[in-house]
């Protein structure tokens, strides 16, 4: 998988930013009543955490090669 690069700015103020990357992916293993999983090895993501430093509204843009999604959060 390309590597994961997630990217947000504080809406007011937009002097702070975050920038988060990794290449490290974490396989799923379906349990029990989530069958519609596929199997073990074909279900991969990235296990990310990522600290938002102030709070404010902060509009984040995640993208992996051509896969891209965003999103507002609000941090108080």
């Amino acid at each position: 998988m390309p590597p994961l690069l997630v990217r947000g700015r504080n809406l007011n103020h937009h002097g702070d930013t975050v920038r988060y990357t990794t290449k490290s992916i974490a396989i799923a293993e379906p349990s029990v009543g989530h069958r519609d999983l596929p199997e073990r090895g074909d279900y991969f993501f990235f296990a990310s955490g990522i600290a938002i430093p102030t709070p404010g509204r902060w509009l984040v843009i995640a993208t992996s090669g051509v896969n891209r999604g965003g999103f507002i959060l609000a941090v108080v």
